[in-house]
């Protein structure tokens, strides 16, 4: 069977990415020829020919408001380059980690005049236009695609825009147990709260940092890890240094350490150095960096809406606050700076959840299995 992965942003290394490159690793073991459709050089191109897998670029892959023209361009470009990379309709699939991927897909599908099995494999429901749900839904309910969810509450949101539920399969991400551990008892006297995110105005910084000004106020023996670069969106480098000036201009920029960006192999040591995991963000598709944290044996404070609602376990592996409320975010912190045996508690749990739920190997052969289900 040759697989083929449309992947629509090549230029991060995020936790989308990192999904898609384990199930690449699944298929390539199992046997199947694997090809890569990129539209630019980044930092997945460059994990791709790290590990040999075969690449072929295609070329922008987002419409463009400023040129309808350009973006039809690009398009046929895109649906041309997936249409070349398929040999045999009926042993190819179409893996598309992205809407916009997963249209192209099925549009380079159509010039061939017999159906291929796609895979669409969405991450990120609560971006995407009315258009583009109404054409998934379109496409998906006429048994042209299979379509993978990362949540129940994901699979929900397409159900209410009208996809049949038969076509939806839900499929945790899953995260390597062995390379994130539980982090080594240190003994010091300052708690550390970190949260791991690109700069982006929907990961909750802002949040993050009014908290830590409130927490501050009461608790002075903690520090603030920010862990993470900046996005994709132009606006990301401007929220960047606006997260920087709002920590000066509230007085706290002593306590609030920005690490910057973090390479996948180093990040289980960005764990290590923390007590408490925050996900601030208001609303999470699905949240692998608190998985991650639960694996390393963190207590967690999330917000309570998407991804998070089903990893967390309220009380027991850590606390959910409602979105955009920093105030309830810091009363949870203050439970879990105050309590040591609790953290610790917590902590464990995480760790056999994220062990009973998300472990890799296991996320990784459902969605194999869903990609090899017959359409």
């Amino acid at each position: 069977m040759k697989v083929i992965f449309p992947i629509e942003n090549s230029t991060m290394m995020g936790g989308a990415q990192h999904s898609t490159l384990a199930l690449i690793d699944a298929f390539r073991k199992r046997g199947h020829d694997v090809v890569t459709i990129l539209p630019l050089k980044g930092g997945m191109h460059d994990e791709l020919k790290l590990n040999k897998i075969q690449v072929g670029n295609g070329s922008r892959w987002r419409f463009s408001s400023k040129s309808l023209l350009g973006s039809i361009v690009d398009c046929m470009k895109v649906s041309m380059a997936i249409r070349r990379a398929i040999a045999s309709p009926k042993d190819t699939i179409l893996y598309a980690n992205g809407i916009v991927a997963f249209l192209y897909s099925w549009l380079g599908s159509r010039f061939l005049g017999s159906p291929v099995r796609i895979v669409f494999h969405e991450r990120g429901f609560a971006c995407y236009p009315l258009l583009l749900l109404r054409l998934t839904k379109f496409i998906v309910n006429n048994k042209s695609a299979i379509l993978i969810t990362t949540s129940e509450g994901a699979a929900k949101k397409w159900i209410d825009v009208g996809v049949e539920s038969s076509r939806i399969r839900v499929v945790y991400n899953g995260i390597n147990p062995q390379a994130f551990l539980p982090k080594t008892k240190c003994e010091s006297d300052q708690i550390v709260v970190g949260m791991v995110a690109r700069f982006s105005r929907n990961k909750g910084h802002a949040d993050f940092i009014q908290s830590a000004k409130l927490l501050l106020s009461t608790r002075k023996r903690c520090t603030f890890l920010i862990v993470g670069d900046v996005g994709v969106a132009e606006d990301d480098i401007k929220y960047k240094y606006e997260i920087y000036d709002m920590a000066h201009k509230l007085g706290i920029s002593d306590h609030v350490i920005f690490v910057g960006g973090v390479t996948y192999s180093n990040m289980a040591d960005s764990y290590e150095k923390m007590d408490i995991f925050v996900n601030p963000a208001p609303l999470e598709p699905f949240g692998r960096s608190i998985v991650e944290a639960m694996m390393c044996g963190l207590p967690v404070v999330a917000t309570a809406a998407g991804g998070p609602l089903e990893i967390v376990k309220e009380g027991v592996t850590g606390f959910l606050v409602p979105p955009s409320d920093p105030g309830a975010l810091m009363q949870k912190l203050t439970i879990l700076v105050a309590d040591e045996s609790l953290r610790l508690d917590m902590g464990r749990r995480g760790r056999e959840r994220g062990l009973a739920l998300f472990n890799e190997e296991n996320c990784v052969s459902q969605a194999v299995q869903v990609c090899l289900e017959p359409l």
